[in-house]
């Protein structure tokens, strides 16, 4: 198999990242991470692919506290 395969892209055609993170407020990524995604090391992208959702719902905290 090869390593550098890519995976599907977690975009969402958002592409608004939050001034404190860095994140995507769509897929949860970093601008480099979103650059590299097709290039980056299968392994690397499962790993970032595990943490995305984490991610997310850290941004979705955020937002529901910022308007509380």
């Amino acid at each position: 198999m090869n390593k550098r395969a890519s995976l599907p892209s977690p975009c969402k055609d958002v592409c608004i990242f939050d001034q404190a993170t860095g994140w995507c407020i769509g897929c949860g990524r970093t601008l480099k991470e979103c650059r590299n995604w097709h290039s980056a090391p299968r392994r690397e992208l499962r790993a970032l692919s595990v943490a995305l959702p984490k991610r997310l719902r850290e941004l979705q905290s955020r937002s529901d506290g910022a308007h509380a």
